[in-house]
C-alpha cells in the first residue's frame, strides 16, 4: 500500500468546472504504534479476509508496523453518496519547518 492515494477510493483528478472541491487536513499523532497495528490488522482480517502473510505485506509486522499503511487502512475515505474522493494521501512529517505555515498555526 505504499504511496497512497488509497486504491479503494482514488479517482482521476477530473471534475466539472462548477463542482465545489474541498481539501481536508487532519494531523495524526501515533501514540501507540502496536495498538494502531492491531486495529488495522483486525480491520483487514474482518473486512478483507487477508491471511497472516498478506497482512504483514500490507501493514508490516507487529514488531515493525508500517504506520502510514495502518493509518490508510483505518482512515481512508469510503464511498459516500454525493462525494467523489479524488485523492487521499498520507505523509510522514519529519520536520515541521517543511509544513505549510497554516498547518501549524504560526
Amino acid at each position: 500500500m505504499a504511496d497512497h492515494p488509497d486504491r479503494r477510493a482514488a479517482r482521476p483528478l477530473e471534475h466539472e468546472a462548477d463542482t465545489p472541491q474541498f481539501d481536508i487536513v487532519i494531523r495524526i499523532a501515533v501514540d501507540d504504534p502496536a495498538l494502531l497495528w492491531r486495529r488495522a490488522a483486525a480491520h483487514l482480517l474482518t473486512f478483507n479476509g487477508l491471511d497472516a502473510e498478506s497482512l504483514e505485506e500490507t501493514i508490516g509486522s507487529p514488531e515493525d508496523p508500517a504506520l502510514a499503511d495502518c493509518l490508510a487502512v483505518l482512515l481512508a475515505p469510503t464511498q459516500n453518496a454525493g462525494l467523489n474522493c479524488e485523492m487521499f494521501t498520507i505523509s510522514h512529517i519529519e520536520n515541521e519547518r517543511n509544513m505549510p505555515h497554516a498547518l501549524y498555526g504560526g
